[in-house]
């Protein structure tokens, strides 16, 4: 299944969006790949949670950190986890095991 690449500034389905981080990630576009673990802020909440993986094995690295994809979910304060929406790009990554 091919997912798009997640980037620094990429919303989430609660009107979060991916914070910058310290990591030095490749850049699409111009745009920093978001990297699991990495900060989001989540306006529904009130609080900053975490980008977490959402299916898929392996996934693509940058710097030695996983790539975010779009559709992994934020773990916050919200009692449903928001998704990452990858939208300022179309690069995929496609998982073949």
């Amino acid at each position: 299944m091919s997912r798009w690449l997640a980037c620094v500034g990429d919303s989430t389905t609660t009107n979060g969006t991916v914070l910058e981080h310290g990591a030095k990630t490749t850049t699409l576009f111009g745009k920093r790949t978001a990297i699991i673990g990495g900060d989001v802020s989540c306006p529904a909440c009130n609080s900053t949670g975490q980008i977490q993986k959402a299916g898929g094995g392996r996934r693509l690295k940058s710097a030695g950190k996983e790539v975010a994809l779009h559709d992994d979910i934020v773990v916050c304060g919200c009692p449903t986890p928001p998704k990452v929406i990858a939208g300022q790009q179309k690069s995929t990554y496609t998982d073949q095991v």
